[in-house]
């Protein structure tokens, strides 16, 4: 991302917002998708929660590019079984409430 985005004008596209009311923008470069790349390059997932809401040319191209780089073993990809972002998020919070029941006098 660095090497796409630094020392360069972005265009935020806003998208939604978040539940924590965050903004989930499209990032452009130069008219590139930097999303779109991050997922061709195996960089990221093509998330589904907020891809749903997206046109169907966003869908499309998203979930081609990351079947793509499922299938060449690109990035994340060549982990024989990689965590989504999300869930390792949840895993871990759920680690951290059992580690502090755990030592409960």
């Amino acid at each position: 991302m660095s090497a796409l985005v630094f020392d360069k004008d972005v265009e935020l596209r806003f998208h939604t917002v978040d539940r924590y009311g965050r903004l989930v923008c499209m990032v452009f470069v130069d008219g590139t998708d930097a999303g779109l790349e991050l997922i061709k390059e195996g960089f990221a997932w093509a998330y589904a929660k907020y891809l749903a809401e997206a046109s169907l040319e966003t869908q499309q191209s998203y979930i081609a590019a990351e079947a793509l780089a499922r299938a060449t073993r690109v990035g994340l990809w060549t982990d024989a079984d990689p965590q989504p972002p999300w869930e390792y998020r949840k895993r871990e919070k759920e680690q951290r409430a059992q580690n502090i029941f755990s030592h409960e006098p």
